[in-house]
């Protein structure tokens, strides 16, 4: 059974030393939406970190607990942890919508983003660009694709990689900003 200070110091010993003998500025983990002794342990590591959000009721109606795990993980293990904020992710765009059912789901994310602007206390946790613009990630085959290849977006080819690599680099602008950059 692993405990989270097992799980921290393996990932202290063997991920954050050696990326740090890189001399990397950042170094960005993703991890999966649950709550388990890894997912603590990264929290429990870390210096900045965002929740990325996919704007459909049913993931929103987590998003409460979400907070309350980042928010406990500061106060009981990280004082030090500074929550950037939350983007949205795998969103239709509208020029994207194909048919009858993307444009069903589009509406569907726009009801529910919208539902999450209107209550203060999380429009105030969104996170937003130099000019105040929520930044978000669309939903496109090359992210997946990336991912299936291990690579970053904007080093694989394809139709959607410009635009998408494009909206990473804003939601990375808007992380460096509200970190003080560098």
């Amino acid at each position: 059974m692993l405990n989270a200070q097992a799980v921290a110091g393996y990932l202290q010993k063997n991920f954050y030393e050696s990326d740090r003998e890189q001399n990397f500025d950042y170094v960005v983990v993703d991890t999966p939406p649950t709550e388990n002794v890894i997912i603590r342990s990264v929290y429990a590591l870390t210096d900045y970190l965002v929740a990325p959000i996919i704007p459909v009721k049913f993931s929103l109606d987590g998003i409460g607990n979400m907070l309350k795990l980042i928010f406990g993980m500061k106060q009981r293990f990280n004082p030090d942890l500074q929550f950037l904020g939350m983007v949205p992710c795998k969103v239709i765009g509208k020029a994207d919508k194909a048919n009858a059912e993307d444009d069903r789901r589009l509406r569907q994310q726009e009801a529910a983003l919208q539902g999450l602007l209107q209550n203060p206390n999380y429009a105030a946790l969104m996170l937003l660009s130099k000019d105040k613009k929520l930044v978000g990630i669309s939903e496109r085959q090359i992210v997946e694709n990336a991912i299936n290849e291990g690579k970053p977006v904007w080093k694989v080819t394809g139709p959607e990689a410009q635009a998408s690599s494009l909206e990473f680099f804003a939601v990375f602008d808007a992380m460096e900003n509200k970190m003080g950059g560098f």
